[in-house]
C-alpha cells in the first residue's frame, strides 16, 4: 500500500527541519499543508457563520484545515512581528512601523554615508556651475548624458529649428513625427489651394499651423485614413 512507504513525519518539526532532513519527508509534510490568499475569507469576521463556510469551502478534503495566508511586514528582516491578511492592513502598518522609523532610518543613513564618502568623479562639462560629485564613473556618465547633453536640435530633413530637451523628447518626438510609416502627404484641409506633397510629418504640421491655424491634435484628425473617418 502506499501508506506504508509514505515517511512518517513529526508535525512539531518546522517546514525548514523537513528540508534540511529528508527530502521525501519535506514533501511529505509539505503536501499536507493547504494555505489560502483567498481574500473573502480575510474580509469575513472569523466568527460568522459566512467564514465557517467559506473556510469548509476551502479546505475541500485536504488532511489539514484551510489557513489564511498572512502578508509579513516588510520590516520583518529587522524584527518586526505583525503580519497581516490583506496588504492595505500591511502598508496602514508600515506607514507607523516602529523598526522602520528605528532599524530601517538607521541603514539608510550608513548607506547613504557609505556613498557620501565615495564620491570621487566630480562634473567636468561645466565646472563653473556644476559642483555634483559622483561615486562611480557610470554615475557620473549618466548625469552628463541627462543634464549636460541638451537641448539638442533634431537632425531629421525637413526638422530644422526644433530643439529637444531630453532622450525622452527626442524619442516622443521621432516617433509621432518621422515615424517610419509616414508617406509623403498633401494637404487635406477643405479648400486648401496647396499641391505640395509634405515630405516629413514637421513639415506638414507647420503647414497647417502657418496656413490654416491648426495644432498638432487638430491636424491629426485631419489625417485619419479617409475609411477611418
Amino acid at each position: 500500500m502506499l501508506s506504508e512507504h509514505i515517511c512518517p513525519v513529526d508535525p512539531s518539526l518546522p517546514l525548514l527541519d523537513h528540508i534540511l532532513t529528508d527530502n521525501h519527508k519535506f514533501m511529505t509534510a509539505l503536501s499536507a499543508y493547504n494555505v489560502s490568499s483567498c481574500s473573502n475569507l480575510a474580509n469575513l469576521g472569523r466568527s460568522t457563520q459566512a467564514f465557517k463556510d467559506l473556510k469548509a469551502t476551502y479546505e475541500g478534503g485536504s488532511r489539514d484545515p484551510v489557513t489564511q495566508f498572512e502578508v509579513p511586514c516588510k520590516n520583518q528582516i529587522f524584527g518586526c512581528p505583525w503580519t497581516f491578511p490583506r496588504f492595505q492592513r500591511r502598508k496602514e502598518h508600515e506607514a507607523n512601523c516602529a523598526i522602520t522609523s528605528r532599524e530601517l532610518g538607521d541603514a539608510v543613513a550608513a548607506k547613504e554615508a557609505e556613498r557620501e564618502a565615495n564620491l570621487t568623479f566630480p562634473c567636468v562639462k561645466d565646472p563653473a556651475n556644476c559642483t555634483r560629485v559622483f561615486a562611480s564613473p557610470t554615475e557620473l556618465t549618466r548625469h552628463h548624458f541627462s543634464q549636460h547633453s541638451w537641448p539638442k536640435p533634431c537632425k531629421e530633413p525637413g526638422c530644422e529649428g526644433v530643439m529637444l530637451t531630453s532622450e525622452w523628447d527626442r524619442h516622443k518626438h521621432i516617433s509621432s513625427t518621422h515615424h517610419a510609416a509616414y508617406t509623403p502627404t498633401a494637404c487635406r484641409f477643405p479648400s486648401c489651394k496647396s499641391t505640395n506633397l509634405f515630405a516629413t510629418a514637421a513639415a506638414l504640421y507647420k503647414h497647417y499651423k502657418t496656413a490654416h491655424n491648426k495644432g498638432r491634435d487638430e491636424a491629426n484628425i485631419l489625417l485619419r485614413p479617409i475609411n477611418s473617418l
